[in-house]
């Protein structure tokens, strides 16, 4: 999944920030097994896996 977020940074100018959920406790009982986690302006955008459309869909219709 890294490799298609970095695919789409100079698009649309985001900024990655990894968090290891085993060094949180908080995050590790919210999120568990449902990592990969992408959340976008506070919003969990996708989860497991990679997807474009809904990339796309968040910052054409997120809040800015």
């Amino acid at each position: 999944m890294g490799a298609h977020l970095h695919q789409h940074q100079s698009e649309f100018k985001y900024h990655l920030n990894w968090v290891d959920i085993d060094k949180d406790p908080e995050l590790k009982r919210i999120y568990d097994v449902d990592v990969p986690v992408v959340r976008y302006k506070g919003e969990v955008i996708f989860y497991h896996f990679f997807d474009e459309e809904q990339l796309r869909l968040s910052f054409a219709n997120g809040p800015s």
